[in-house]
């Protein structure tokens, strides 16, 4: 019975170690400062997108123009195919920067490969969002497909219901963990003692 719950221990440390212990990728990023633009409406908008492999998402952001703070708060989601909305969050004027966006962190949430996502954000009357994206940078495990937006301004998070902008738009982003070193040096002894006790209790 001991050894079963040493087993069930260091396996939980091994999981739990994998996704805490990881610096963050960017799903879209740019490699130059982008061009701007507000209309002084609400709009529901982001871009299309489906992934390679399994991705965890833990954190969403919104783009912030002159990385000098944001005016207001902004709802930021991703929606699945059916156009449930699978996770959700406020970004806050002082959340922390990386890149052009401000970030909030979410209820973990796994997206799944054969599935297309829309991520949203609402913008706000006053509050600039990134165009005419030249020079985009998209991590290799996403696949970016197009922009897409609510055709209402609303001024809540909506299911974008239209595409086709003659521009790329960006408010929303989102970041996908990367294992650092610390959390294989983690994985090591865990895994090493996982595959010794099966051969104890063998």
């Amino acid at each position: 019975m001991k050894n079963i719950k040493v087993l069930v221990f260091t396996v939980g440390v091994c999981l739990i170690a994998w996704p805490v212990c990881a610096r963050a990728s960017l799903a879209v990023d740019f490699t130059n400062p982008p061009l701007d633009t507000s209309d002084g409406f609400s709009w529901s908008l982001g871009w299309a997108f489906t992934v390679n492999e399994p991705i965890l998402v833990q954190s969403l952001g919104f783009y912030d123009d002159q990385k000098n703070g944001l005016t207001e708060s902004h709802d930021v989601g991703i929606f699945n195919s059916a156009h449930a909305l699978i996770v959700s969050g406020q970004v806050q004027p002082s959340d922390p920067l990386i890149s052009w966006w401000r970030w909030t962190d979410v209820t973990p949430t796994w997206l799944v490969p054969q599935e297309e996502y829309q991520i949203a954000a609402v913008t706000g009357p006053t509050e600039k969002y990134a165009v005419h994206i030249a020079d985009l940078v998209v991590d290799p495990r996403v696949n970016y497909l197009l922009d897409s937006y609510y055709s209402v301004t609303s001024g809540v998070l909506m299911y974008p219901d239209a595409s086709g902008l003659s521009v790329s738009t960006f408010g929303p982003n989102f970041s996908i963990p990367v294992p650092a070193p610390g959390a294989l040096l983690l994985l090591v002894p865990g895994l090493a003692g996982v595959f010794g006790l099966r051969r104890r209790l063998g």
